[in-house]
């Protein structure tokens, strides 16, 4: 649906502003998109959306109808993902500081559950000598500096530290490795990167696994999403298609694992990928004025909602002007907030014309806004889904002041 000026005016009426429009349908678009790319190189490829990127349940639902899993990194995570309907044996349980009762739960649950640290291990293997009959399904995570050349303070190096765990879980009676777990926690999003860690968990699991092939290996996610062409042109470096990946990744598994009879999974988690472009950001512009030899525009929005990140690139931008009124002034805009944070810039440098009370929509905010924004200075906004009828549903109701503040002891 075409987003008018009346309409987000009847939107900010209702459900207060500034506000996220969402279209859950593009991200299951977005995992189609994303898991046949890689099946048409390497067919037993699953797909685990990584929630962390937008914790909103109606994406979680999304991605689980449509045959995918859910990749949760704490047990907060795990509670959201399974309240949302996401079955326990569809959810893969990562990061670091999990507890033992979180992981006692996931394995009971069915879920895959990724180990960080030989603390982790203890974990298990505690749970695993109570719940004699439920030996779970159990991966370890490898530390990618080995092919990457950057530090990481996640998971097992690989060599010693990783064949140890891998040996003192196997000896356990009631434990069983299937899988290994890589993660790149690193701006580096390069085909030529991903590659490297394919060959290389290849590699491990082959001197792992040498009885067995393993039920999965897990890449993890970081990858670039699609973008428009004035996004794109703002970085500094080649943006990778989810065909280019997939020929990155699952080429060398498709030839390593070619016929194999015991068939290994190639298991992924894109955050970012799938569900930066299925949120808009919607504000409305409140001020302009005169500032050096440009002009500025306050906007009832903020960076600490849309742009987490503080990056400078600017976001694709749509003005929607007032349609009553004066036309807007041309000129050299910068966007700013509402809060008193120098920082607090939408966007740089849009040159047009602008008005109090023209709204402005900003896309490609679907990743990690909601999960990092802060409630600074005003609550966090809502987020609504337009149907064909025009119709808003709630999928995140505004919060309100009194919310925002409820935990704190007004002695």
């Amino acid at each position: 649906m075409q987003l008018t000026w009346a309409l987000l005016s009847d939107l900010e009426r209702q459900h207060g502003g500034p506000l996220f429009v969402a279209d859950p349908g593009r991200l299951r678009a977005n995992y189609l998109r994303f898991r046949d790319a890689f099946r048409a190189v390497y067919a037993p490829t699953e797909i685990a959306y990584a929630c962390k990127a937008n914790y909103l349940p109606a994406l979680c639902r999304e991605v689980t109808d449509a045959g995918g899993w859910v990749d949760v990194s704490s047990g907060m995570e795990y509670g959201l993902a399974r309240r949302a309907g996401v079955p326990g044996d569809r959810l893969v349980f990562n990061g670091p500081g999990k507890s033992e009762a979180e992981i006692a739960r996931a394995l009971s649950e069915g879920a895959i559950v990724n180990l960080e640290s030989p603390c982790e291990v203890d974990m298990v293997m505690r749970a695993a000598s109570v719940d004699k009959n439920q030996p779970g399904r159990v991966g370890l995570r490898c530390n990618p500096r080995r092919w990457t050349g950057l530090e990481s303070r996640f998971g097992f190096e690989p060599g010693e530290e990783l064949a140890s765990a891998f040996g003192r879980l196997e000896a356990s009676p009631n434990c069983r490795v299937i899988g290994l777990h890589m993660h790149i926690c690193t701006r580096e999003k390069s085909v030529q990167t991903y590659a490297r860690l394919a060959v290389g968990m290849l590699e491990v699991a082959g001197q792992l696994f040498r009885d067995r092939r393993p039920r999965y290996l897990n890449l993890g996610g970081g990858f670039f999403s699609s973008m428009e062409p004035f996004l794109r042109e703002q970085f500094n470096c080649e943006v990778p298609d989810f065909e280019s990946y997939a020929a990155a990744i699952a080429g060398p598994f498709a030839r390593a694992l070619r016929g194999a009879d015991d068939t290994t999974v190639l298991m992924l988690e894109p955050g970012l990928a799938l569900v930066a472009d299925v949120m808009s950001y919607c504000a409305q512009v409140t001020d302009v004025r005169k500032w050096y030899e440009r002009r500025l525009a306050l906007v009832a929005g903020t960076v600490y909602d849309m742009k987490l990140t503080f990056s400078q690139r600017n976001l694709p931008m749509q003005v929607i002007p007032k349609s009553s009124g004066e036309p807007g002034e041309e000129g050299l805009w910068n966007l700013t907030g509402y809060t008193c944070m120098e920082h607090d810039v939408l966007y740089r440098g849009y040159t047009g014309r602008l008005a109090p009370g023209d709204f402005v929509i900003f896309r490609n905010t679907g990743a990690y806004t909601l999960p990092l924004s802060p409630s600074f200075m005003r609550p966090r906004p809502a987020v609504v889904r337009l149907g064909a009828n025009g119709r808003a549903d709630i999928l995140k109701r505004r919060e309100s002041a009194d919310e925002a503040l409820t935990t704190y002891n007004f002695l």
